[in-house]
């Protein structure tokens, strides 16, 4: 169905990096690293378009349905059995507040227990996806393209701003979402192929563009604090977007000034496999955030090390059984969606 491509260890460490930064936000950081790291979710957006690019979709409907079954098989399974262990907790006394309405509103993917929105967000840039490599592929020239961007952002912004559909969830849930995160996916798409030289203007032109766009909120709002990127986030508009897309084009123009031996790392087997599981990793860590604010973790970074590491300890372990299973039985199951 599309071209595979050598696997690039340096995306896996991107992929690292954001499900850490997106891990990092739920136990409630200072207020600094809260803002400084909220580039996570573009970043693997970005990411998500650096890997669909030079690949070619043949089959629209099959490839949609194999990426709308990637993201909600797993999600749902962990759902259903997350809902389970807590109804049983509430005989023993445990309850952790969970009413039907959070039940469904986690399937459908919107408020429910929280943390479940960005598999909304990665649905719909799936479905999103062919329409997107289309629209790169047709703007031949690179200077254009950011014009488009730009004007784009622009225009985002300048519809959330003026409250034009904010009282309508479907556009504001839906299509101002859908059009805010395609931004970093589709700059994901156009640097994957660039030159050295291409890359280097498109640093500084991210650089201004970061730039100018500081100077002209601290000059409008008169801030004297970081800016709260957090804050407009929800929907995506001008400012996040901005800081998105340039940290994460510095992120992957990083690539470029690594000497070879700093790249060994990227390569080492944990990062990998951190990098290749993430929606597991990132579901496990839901119910551990719960039990640890349960237990009265109050040092956020205690806090993150001890999520963090259980997800990648519990992921690791599941990971390990379901390959064992396959290789004894050399089928393909519903086994693999435990995976990834």
């Amino acid at each position: 169905m599309r071209k595979t491509l050598k696997r690039d260890t340096y995306i896996d460490f991107l992929r690292f990096l954001g499900i850490s930064l997106i891990i990092l936000a739920h136990v409630s950081p200072p207020d600094f690293i809260l803002q400084l790291r909220c580039f996570d979710v573009p970043l693997m957006l970005f990411i998500s378009g650096l890997s669909y690019a030079n690949k070619t979709i043949d089959n629209k409907k099959e490839f949609l349905i194999q990426r709308i079954k990637r993201l909600l098989i797993p999600v749902y399974l962990f759902l259903t059995a997350y809902f389970i262990l807590v109804g049983t907790l509430r005989f023993f006394n445990v309850d952790f507040g969970i009413m039907f309405k959070h039940i469904l509103g986690s399937y459908l993917l919107m408020d429910g227990i929280g943390y479940v929105w960005i598999i909304r967000v990665f649905l719909m840039i799936a479905i999103l996806t062919p329409f997107l490599i289309f629209v790169n592929a047709s703007i031949k020239s690179t200077k254009v393209f950011f014009i488009i961007l730009i004007f784009s952002v622009l225009a985002q912004n300048l519809l959330v701003k003026n409250n034009i559909g904010m009282n309508f969830m479907f556009v504001r849930d839906f299509v101002y979402y859908a059009i805010g995160y395609s931004f970093f996916f589709i700059c994901g798409l156009r640097l994957r192929n660039m030159l050295y030289s291409d890359m280097k203007k498109i640093m500084l032109f991210s650089i201004a563009l970061f730039v100018f766009s500081i100077v002209y909120f601290y000059w409008k709002f008169d801030y004297t604090t970081i800016i709260p990127f957090q804050n407009y986030k929800y929907p995506p508009s001008s400012y996040y977007i901005i800081y998105g897309i340039f940290m994460s084009v510095l992120l992957y123009y990083i690539k470029y000034l690594l000497p070879e031996r700093a790249k060994i790392f990227f390569s080492r087997k944990q990062i990998i496999f951190v990098g290749s599981n993430t929606i597991w990793i990132y579901l496990y860590h839901i119910p551990l955030i719960q039990i640890t604010t349960f237990l009265n973790v109050e040092i956020w970074y205690l806090q993150f090390l001890i999520v963090y590491l259980l997800a990648i300890m519990i992921t690791y372990v599941q990971v390990y059984i379901v390959k064992k299973i396959e290789n004894k039985s050399k089928k393909t199951s519903i086994l693999s969606y435990f995976k990834g």
